[in-house]
């Protein structure tokens, strides 16, 4: 069985705590992301010379996949702005995209997305829909999804784990940053890589 089998990926997300040992039925699985294999990459085009990334780390937030009722399924994703990496010797960089230039990181220390849909494409892929919070801006976002693996995680036999790959397109001017716009492109491709993992229960 996999999580993309049922009519949406919530679904299909709960349905996999039925077969996972020590799961019971009535009751949500909560997953967290491993932080050192979960991360989002923003890629952006640079005055039409090259495509450069930034990355964010230090993933937290609520991953409760209810196998009753999936519609009660909850994501609620949020980042640290401040946890911005960029190419070694990049400092001055970030600096400048912690500014009030770009992500006002005073201001607005984090990024947040909060689900509301997801939906079944095929048997590993689907759509993930919800409310994406940047530079204290919300807009709706769909998200690509594809399902990497599920089942026990290969190295820690104790956990259960999800893989999951995640791709969109943004016009950072939505989020009211538009600085250096067209020269540094407007359209940001976002990609997310989350490795969630949760205990498994003793019998």
């Amino acid at each position: 069985m996999n999580i993309f089998n049922r009519h949406t990926l919530a679904a299909g997300f709960a349905s996999a705590a039925l077969i996972l040992p020590g799961c019971a039925q009535a009751e949500p699985v909560s997953y967290e992301p491993e932080p050192t294999h979960s991360y989002i990459r923003a890629t952006y085009t640079h005055m039409g010379l090259s495509r450069q990334s930034i990355e964010f780390i230090g993933l937290e937030g609520t991953f409760n996949l209810d196998t009753e009722t999936p519609e009660n399924s909850e994501i609620d994703v949020t980042v640290g702005i401040d946890n911005l990496v960029t190419v070694p010797g990049g400092e001055e960089f970030v600096t400048h995209l912690s500014s009030a230039d770009f992500f006002n990181v005073e201001e607005f220390p984090e990024a947040n997305f909060v689900l509301t849909s997801l939906e079944q494409d095929t048997d590993t892929t689907g759509t993930m829909t919800g409310d994406l919070t940047i530079h204290g801006v919300t807009q709706p976002v769909t998200f690509d999804v594809t399902l990497n693996y599920e089942g026990t995680h290969p190295m820690m036999s104790d956990f259960t784990a999800l893989g999951v790959s995640a791709t969109t397109q943004i016009l950072r001017s939505d989020f009211g940053i538009d600085m250096y716009v067209p020269y540094v492109s407007d359209e940001v491709d976002l990609e997310i890589q989350l490795e969630l993992i949760s205990p498994i229960a003793a019998e």
